[in-house]
């Protein structure tokens, strides 16, 4: 029998603003015991096009488009209101892949996360730890 996401508390690690683009959303990650429970949530996702989505990443230190240095935590696609409310259950190691970034289908870098609502409000932003 599966476990319910949404019943997984655990506590709370970092939590973060991803924006870029157009792109708004908030993210918190909890630690749930060897993994991470990470929540992404919005109501002003803007639509993509049918057959595209957004991915959510874990990046470490390096990470470029030519040395990629991160693990996908999932994909996910807004509803037809632009509302995002999705949970990815993962293992990354948060010493070794620190910060956050969404990216849409076919591009490097959309939204990346600032810790708790900071940022420069440009199109490549990362979470701290």
């Amino acid at each position: 029998m599966g476990a319910n996401l949404t019943e997984l508390a655990g506590t709370e690690e970092k939590s973060a603003t991803l924006a870029g683009d157009g792109f708004q959303a908030s993210a918190q990650v909890n630690v749930i015991g060897p993994g991470r429970l990470v929540e992404v949530k919005s109501e002003t996702v803007p639509i993509i096009p049918k057959g595209t989505y957004y991915e959510l990443w874990f990046v470490g230190p390096g990470d470029t488009p030519n040395r990629p240095n991160r693990i996908s935590a999932g994909t996910w696609h807004p509803d037809k209101k632009g509302i995002t409310d999705v949970r990815f259950l993962i293992a990354a190691d948060p010493e070794k892949f620190p910060d956050i970034e969404v990216t849409e289908a076919g591009s490097f870098a959309t939204a990346r996360g600032a810790p708790s609502g900071g940022g420069r409000g440009t199109r490549s932003r990362r979470s701290s730890p």
